[in-house]
This record gives structure tokens, sequence and C-alpha cells, in this order.
């Protein structure tokens, strides 16, 4: 009995421990660490079979500034979209206006210090790889 209570006393623990720990990677994933020019620099798409990383020379770049605003610009400066982003847990979201309308992109998002990687998550998704690199600039 005081063995199983001990058990169940340290199980306890332990997943406390792993609830905090979790939590604090998500946070993570700040505007601040985000901030910044992010430049497309390969893809990675699949067609239904084995694909591997393609470079892209001159790939349009995202800016993503700490009060939540984001601008999408080709090479040339042109801005293509822009408008809020936010944050939520391993996903970034985008909402500008298209065709006066509100629009909302979901993207996975896993980020190194010098690598953003997305791959669409709302409204659409990719059933076969679809992954997109970007380099801080």
């Amino acid at each position: 009995m005081r063995l199983r209570n001990a058990l169940i006393g340290l199980f306890m623990v332990v997943s406390i421990s792993c609830d905090r720990e979790s939590a604090d990677i998500g946070t993570t994933l700040k505007s601040t660490t985000l901030a910044g020019t992010w430049q497309l620099s390969e893809t990675y798409i699949s067609p239904g079979g084995v694909t591997e990383w393609i470079a892209v020379e001159n790939g349009f770049q995202y800016t993503f500034e700490t009060n939540g605003l984001f601008k999408k610009t080709e090479n040339d400066g042109g801005v293509q979209e822009e408008g809020s982003y936010r944050l939520e847990e391993d996903e970034l979201f985008l909402e500008f206006e298209f065709e006066g309308e509100l629009t909302t992109l979901g993207f996975y998002l896993e980020q190194t210090d010098d690598t953003i990687t997305l791959s669409p998550s709302f409204p659409t998704f990719c059933i076969e790889a679809c992954l997109y690199r970007f380099t801080r600039k």
C-alpha cells in the first residue's frame, strides 16, 4: 500500500514537471523571437513521392513586427499582403484583407535562430509534404 502511494505520488510530481516544461517550450515562440525580416530560401514540396529541399533565388519576404503586424513583400519591395499575425502554440496565423474580405491563413511553424519553416495548416493543409523555409535577413 505504501509503495503504491509512493509510486502514485512520484507519477504526479513527474507529470506536473513535464507539464511545466512543455509550457515553457511553448512560450519560446513569441513575437519578439519572430520579429524581423525572413526571406524564402528553400521549398520542400512533394508531388506524391520522395522529394528534397530546393533552393529559391530572390524569394519573397515576410517582415514581422513585435506589435503583431506583418508585411509580405516581393524581392523588389512591392507589398503583396499586410495585416496582423498571432502565434498560438506551434502555429502562425496571418490575417489580412484580400479582395475586400478579411482572410486568415494558418501555418505550422518551426523556428531556430536563423530559420523558420512554415507548412500550411488553415484553411488548407498539405496531404503530402509542403514546407517553406525562410532565412533571417
